[in-house]
Order: structure tokens, then sequence, then C-alpha cells
């Protein structure tokens, strides 16, 4: 599915994290109780313009618990609740209605799950944020992080294409003193920045990782607004900090605004719908950002190729994959995207019923023209 205009790359920056701390006697004894191995969002957002829905599944045959703590941004449990995940299901958790439940104001901070100690960690999550502050709605697909390692000293690095703004660090302390975090971003189109922040023991900071002056909503409204101040192109950043690796999680985020994406109008998608030829020219224009091999693309007349042209010439040059790839491909495939297109984020409530019908269509119509490129096998070009 093509990026939509302001929809969110979601980057794993660090996956770093240390629970098993006591917290600073000065602090509030509701702070995050010792655990081990469970997973972090860094952000959450939660007001007018943006609200987020915590997704757990549970991949093992027998019933199993996770609890949830939704943590304002200094690491004070605002809200927790302990939910019950029957086997092979997945569970939706408004963070709205936890933080009603408790009574809480708290528009931001993170989330922790803590799931059922069990072998192989079967219980997984995803945070997904729907933000309103542009024109066009934006989805930020947030993965939980699980613990690593501590190393000394902390050190991050990720990149995103084609950003405008800056891109967005979503940043959470679990030491036991204050760290100091330096940001650096090396852009393709603006001169590079550096800047430092101070994050104490427990505490989440938002904060622009080309312009550390900008934090919390201000740095959100810049990134998500609809005419960015700075058009930056392809971005770097680099994260250093004074605390080990495992005192400091985060997550990263820009807004990408792609005007090819699921932004096509209700008019345009009933032509879809009425015309499937229509629908597979749409299919056949998705190119993938690598692609064959020069002779492959000059034999075949073009510079550019769609995502099947890239897998023709994939099974030609590495025929052995053919065997592996098909038989990965499940048969009931339009079955399962249809339960995910009407069930789960951001497709049920977020879309409406035609977008919804048009985008499992076009699954369908992918799925049939992959398995007909798997049979075949490759391409003699």
């Amino acid at each position: 599915m093509a990026r939509m205009p302001g929809a969110l790359f979601c980057s794993l920056l660090l996956a770093s994290l240390s629970l098993a701390q006591n917290p600073p006697a000065q602090k509030s004894t509701s702070k995050t109780p010792s655990l081990s191995m469970p997973m972090v969002a860094p952000v959450f957002l939660e007001d007018a313009e943006f609200t987020s829905t915590l997704t757990l599944v549970n991949d093992a045959i027998q019933d199993l618990s996770a609890r949830v703590l939704v943590l304002d941004p200094y690491g004070v449990a605002a809200a927790q609740k302990e939910f019950h995940l029957p086997g092979h299901t997945s569970l939706p958790v408004r963070i709205h209605d936890l933080l009603e439940e408790s009574g809480s104001a708290v528009t931001t901070g993170s989330v922790i799950v803590m799931p059922q100690p069990m072998p192989g960690m079967p219980i997984g999550g995803q945070l997904s944020i729907t933000s309103r502050a542009g024109s066009i709605p934006s989805y930020i697909e947030e993965e939980m992080l699980m613990p690593d390692e501590k190393t000394t000293p902390g050190m991050y690095r990720t990149s995103a294409l084609a950003v405008k703004g800056s891109p967005i660090m979503a940043l959470k302390s679990l030491a036991q003193t204050t760290q100091t975090v330096t940001l650096e971003c090396f852009s393709e189109k603006a001169a590079p920045t550096k800047g430092t922040v101070q994050l104490p023991s427990g505490e989440s900071i938002i904060v622009a990782a080309c312009d550390v002056s900008q934090t919390g909503r201000a740095a959100l409204s810049e990134a998500m607004s609809d005419n960015p101040a700075v058009d930056r192109g392809a971005v770097g950043v680099a994260i250093t900090t004074t605390a080990p690796s495992g005192d400091l999680i985060g997550y990263g985020f820009a807004a990408y605004r792609d005007d090819r994406g699921w932004n096509t109008s209700d008019d345009k998608l009933l032509k879809f719908q009425k015309d499937e030829q229509l629908l597979r020219y749409h299919i056949a224009r998705a190119k993938p950002i690598v692609g064959p091999e020069r002779a492959f693309l000059k034999n075949k007349g073009t510079t550019s190729c769609n995502h099947f042209d890239f897998l023709e010439n994939l099974f030609s040059v590495l025929p052995e994959l053919k065997v592996t790839a098909v038989t990965k491909v499940p048969s009931n495939l339009d079955c399962i995207a249809a339960t995910l297109v009407k069930r789960t984020f951001p497709f049920r409530g977020a879309f409406n019923r035609l977008r919804r019908e048009t985008i499992l269509k076009l699954l369908s119509l992918r799925a049939d023209q992959l398995l007909r490129t798997l049979e075949k096998g490759g391409t003699t070009c």
C-alpha cells in the first residue's frame, strides 16, 4: 500500500532499556516497578488532535495475560490495567479509555506492557497513533521495543527519505540519574545541526532531531504541518548519551507527503470499483526503490520496474528462491486480508466502507498477480 500524505515512517531507533532499578527517593513511588522483559512504546499522544490505540497479540495456543501501564512524561503511572488474552487472538486497547477510567488528564507520555512470563515471548504489541494535526490524517505505527543489554556509551543512528520539517525523536530515560543526550542531524538539502537535551531519571521527551529547541507539541506541529519550514531531503540522525544504552529507549518518525497514496478521492475509488483494468494499472504503477539489474530493464525497454518485474528478475538471478517463496504464500490470503481490514486499526473506524472494499479488491488482485509471478518463477529477459 502506498504511503499516505502526512503518513509517518516508523524507524526503529533505540531498542535498549533496563527496568531493574529502584526509582530515586525524591520521585513518586508510583514509578514503574522492577520487571523483566517488558515491552515499551516511548511515546503516546492523546488529545483533541491525536489518539492512540495499543494492539496486543497472543501468538500462543493457551490463554495469557498482560498488564498495561500508561506513564506521564515524568515516568509516573497515570493508568494501569490487566488484560486477558485468549489464545491466537488480538486485542485493541484505547489509551483514552484507560486514562478516562483512572480519571487522568495526561495527554502524552509512554506505555509499558508487562506480559505474562512465557518461553518464546508469544505476546506482541504495537501502538498506533492517529493524527489530524494537518489537513490530511496521518498514522504512526509504533512497534513495542524489547529490553537490550547495556553498553557504554549509548550510540544510535537512523535515517529517513524525503523529510520536510524535522524527524521527531521520542526519548525515555530509565537511568537512575539525569543523562545528557546529543542529537546530530545530517540533511541532504540543509546544513547539519547538533544539539543536546537533559533527560532526568524516568522522564520522557519529544524533540525535533534537527532543532532541539523544539520539543513537545511545538516539534510535532512543525513536523506534521501542511507547510513545514524546511525541506531537508534525505536525513541521517546520530544520537549519543552519557548513560549506558540500556538506560535510554526511544523511537523516531518523520512525515512523508506522497500524493500518490491513499488520499485518493472517493470519486476515483468508485472508478476503481467499476473498472478493474484501471485498478490493475494503478497496481502496476507501484515502483520499488530498489530494482532489477540494468540488463533486465534494457531488454524490457524501460528505465523502471514494478514490484512484479522485480520479482521476475530476482527469480531469474536466484531461481532457488522460488520454491521457498511459493510455499510461504497462504492459500487463504483473501480471507486473512478481509479479517484485518474489517477488524483492525486503522482500517476499522478510520476508513469508510468504499475505501476498505477498494483495499480488499486491490489486495486480491495483487495476490493473484503475485501467485502468477511465483508460478512462472522468473523470466528469460
